[in-house]
């Protein structure tokens, strides 16, 4: 199907009415519309692209060095999000205006300008569509934030993500892989390291809200610094670096403490206020007793139902009552109430 967006509905209604006769009558006029916005399209992408990448000679070029061009579009595009949204949303303009007049010989003189264009376009989209998935790719995904911290290498997303790779030239499959000596591709590592980090935060947060509400809220603030140019890449990445080694520590946080993987979050809530308790000894023991209390409570969609909650409320209560200061007990019953329903809110018996 034709992408008419930005086309124009004049155009689209001619071509219909083109398409429609079987082609017959004198579309002249009509396709030297499209022709002229297909080529003035051409000339929008090519505003993004600095004047200093000569891909002109595109066709005889070596696949190492067609990498290294996209490459160099791709670090002064990617760095702020509305600018290669903008690009990708001009390239599919132009795509679809390649539709319409793939048919022209007039178009034969601008055909690199689009090829290099649909490349950096979709180098831009895979680097910004890393995903990782749940439970089945952790491990993946823990050892793709660990290569993209020891080497210089920009990994393969898609390999290491477990993401099927899309049927595309070498040049994209390429272009991901990197090569361990450059130093060009910041603004790309950036973007990666930044969508991994993202992704994985999201799918933990419900398992700890208060820690990686907290790093999301770190790493927004340290991409806020790039975009503002208060840092630059590489103290950038080092950043990133920092943030993507904490969310590795957390495996180690649990054998440290000796808490299960669902204890950390609430052992986090009480040892952020650990001035308001009271009672001597380690805080893991009040952790053991209150996730005790939420567990024994639970029943079938108890998020959706007042009287259950005020159950898990009642029980967390007495567990506190006498451990922690009286007035910040409600304080904190809300933060572990907030927890448990982000963390067991899919529970069945």
């Amino acid at each position: 199907m034709v992408d008419y967006i930005g086309i124009g509905d004049n155009l689209k209604s001619a071509t219909d009415k083109y398409t429609k006769g079987g082609g017959k009558g004198k579309p002249t006029l009509d396709m030297e519309q499209a022709l002229e916005l297909f080529f003035n399209q051409i000339e929008i992408c090519k505003s993004f692209i600095p004047e200093n990448i000569e891909y002109y000679e595109w066709k005889r070029l070596r696949d190492a060095d067609k990498v290294l061009l996209v490459k160099r579009a791709v670090n002064h595009i990617i760095k702020y999000d509305e600018e290669a949204n903008d690009f990708m949303l001009g390239e599919k303009k132009l795509s679809g205006l390649l539709s319409i007049v793939k048919s022209q010989p007039a178009i034969q003189e601008a055909i690199v300008d689009v090829l290099f264009i649909q490349h950096v376009s979709k180098a831009i989209r895979n680097a910004k569509s890393v995903k990782s998935t749940r439970s089945e790719q952790k491990e993946k995904v823990k050892e793709l934030i660990s290569q993209s911290i020891d080497s210089e290498d920009i990994v393969d997303v898609f390999a290491m993500s477990g993401i099927e790779k899309p049927d595309i030239s070498i040049l994209d499959e390429t272009f991901l892989l990197g090569a361990k000596k450059q130093k060009d591709g910041n603004a790309l590592k950036i973007e990666l390291i930044k969508n991994i980090l993202k992704d994985e935060i999201k799918l933990r947060l419900h398992k700890n809200i208060k820690k990686y509400t907290s790093l999301k809220e770190e790493l927004e603030k340290v991409i806020d610094k790039y975009h503002n140019n208060a840092l630059d890449s590489y103290a950038t990445i080092v950043e990133l670096i920092d943030r993507a080694k904490s969310l590795q520590d957390e495996a180690k946080r649990t054998d440290e403490l000796g808490l299960s993987e669902e204890e950390l979050a609430f052992y986090d809530i009480l040892a952020a206020k650990k001035e308001i308790i009271k009672e001597e000894g380690p805080i893991q023991d009040i952790v053991h007793a209150v996730v005790k209390a939420v567990k024994a409570n639970l029943q079938l969609d108890w998020t959706k139902k007042e009287n259950a909650k005020a159950a898990i409320r009642l029980a967390v209560k007495k567990e506190l009552r006498g451990k922690v200061s009286i007035t910040k007990l409600n304080e904190i019953l809300q933060e572990i109430m907030q927890q448990a329903e982000g963390q067991f809110s899919d529970w069945s018996a």
